[in-house]
């Protein structure tokens, strides 16, 4: 493993032992690689040290650790010296002398009983406020027992300016007791900073020339929306009010006029999304993406309640006959499929899907409104409402998900969105967008 000056740097800084170490870079600067170098080091050389470490999911922490696992394997095997690994259901490496890591998932019950001379987690910007408080609740108590304990929060800019990350960051910027910050950021708002100025990437980009390339960072730059870049890469927290899932500034950014918005094509996903538990409203919503992979959605009928839902499904689907309805099998979406589905003509085009396609939809959908590759049409009142109103609903090791009770509002037709955009991508081949009809 090697470190570059920045990655020495930051074991400097939490060589110091300050309690609370947040890490904000951006990506392609190898913050978590040398949060792993600076743990390594620290189990390796000091005896009975007990380290814990978790991501924005059990999966993903497992993921990181197995990595690293598989390097000692190859570098310093347990036969040389190096530490006993267990990849089952228990996840952890035993060093020889007495100092241990170990996986669990961000969960505040996963703490309870131990203690940690460190306890690391990983993509800390993926906690709302409301987990992240809860996860500190759980691990702060591991450091009580600890002369030297240090909790650390590494990540990226999140969407929201709220949280246990964001408000570590500030209080080590503001040399708080107990709290320390690196932070590589451009500035405070979007608007001030020039994005396009490589000097400012150099500032805030130390992996460039080390662990990555000039060349490779222009490519993403062109790749990415300003507001993605600002964020991921610029470290340039949005200015989000609030904590919906979507900025006002990326569904403003994403709105086009009704006369510039591409019609149908003759292949697109269709999605029937029912508001539960009460079946108050529900939405049908198409997804398309032209040839150079923009995507397109629009909500082709949206009501209250489900009283004739499935008749204006079958009536988009006998018009356009290479379309596929897909439903998440919840119980407020299962009523009008099975009316729709007595119709054996369209039985077999209706298809459901998993939960974690549900989440992968979601995911992918907030994150392409935000990078401004997916567009919506102006003037739809009800998919501008549920984008007012959205909201996560997050639960440890099952990841986040489109919060329809704590959205407070209908968010059919945004979840019927996300639906239709996944089928989109793997089902449904993508065709330019040149035969088109009327919606």
């Amino acid at each position: 493993m090697t470190a570059h000056p920045h990655q020495l740097a930051l074991g400097a800084m939490l060589d110091k032992g300050v309690e609370t170490n947040a890490i904000c870079w951006g990506r392609r600067n190898g913050k978590t690689e040398a949060v792993w170098m600076w743990l390594l080091g620290l189990l390796d050389s000091e005896p009975d040290t007990f380290v814990v470490m978790t991501a924005q999911t059990a999966v993903k922490a497992r993921e990181r650790f197995m990595a690293h696992a598989r390097r000692l394997d190859r570098h310093y095997p347990e036969d040389a010296g190096g530490p006993k690994i267990r990849k089952g259901a228990v996840v952890d490496m035993d060093f020889q002398n007495g100092s241990r890591l170990w996986v669990v998932a961000p969960d505040e019950d996963s703490f309870r009983g131990d203690e940690a001379r460190v306890v690391f987690f990983d993509e800390a910007q993926s906690y709302d406020k409301e987990r992240g408080e809860s996860l500190k609740q759980g691990a702060m108590p591991l450091l009580d027992s600890v002369d030297d304990g240090q909790i650390i929060l590494a990540g990226t800019p999140g969407n929201v300016r709220a949280g246990w990350f964001w408000d570590a960051l500030n209080l080590g910027a503001k040399e708080e007791p107990g709290h320390v910050s690196s932070w590589l950021s451009a500035g405070d708002d979007i608007a001030a900073v020039d994005l396009d100025d490589e000097d400012v990437w150099r500032s805030v980009l130390p992996g460039i020339g080390t662990i990555t390339t000039l060349d490779k960072m222009r490519a993403r730059r062109a790749g990415l929306s300003d507001p993605a870049w600002a964020q991921e890469y610029l470290g340039i927290w949005p200015k989000v009010l609030g904590e919906t899932a979507i900025s006002a500034e990326a569904w403003e950014n994403t709105c086009l006029a009704a006369d510039g918005f591409p019609e149908l094509p003759d292949a697109f996903a269709l999605a029937l999304s029912v508001l539960p538990p009460n079946d108050a409203a529900s939405s049908l919503t198409a997804a398309y993406r032209d040839a150079d992979g923009h995507g397109y959605v629009t909500t082709l009928h949206h009501q209250g309640g489900t009283a004739g839902l499935a008749r204006v499904a079958g009536e988009i689907l006998t018009k356009y006959p290479r379309v596929r309805l897909v439903y998440d099998g919840i119980g407020a979406n299962n009523e009008p499929i099975k009316v729709l589905e007595r119709d054996t003509r369209l039985r077999s085009r209706v298809h459901k899907v998993t939960s974690g396609d549900v989440q992968a939809g979601q995911a992918a959908l907030v994150r392409e409104l935000h990078e401004g590759t997916v567009f919506h049409r102006e003037g739809q009142s009800g998919m501008d409402t549920a984008a007012e109103s959205l909201r996560w609903n997050e639960a440890a090791d099952k990841g986040r998900w489109f919060g329809f009770k704590k959205s407070g509002a209908d968010i059919s037709p945004l979840s019927g969105a996300a639906l239709a955009l996944w089928d989109i991508d793997q089902n449904v081949p993508r065709k330019t967008i040149t035969k088109v009809h009327k919606a």
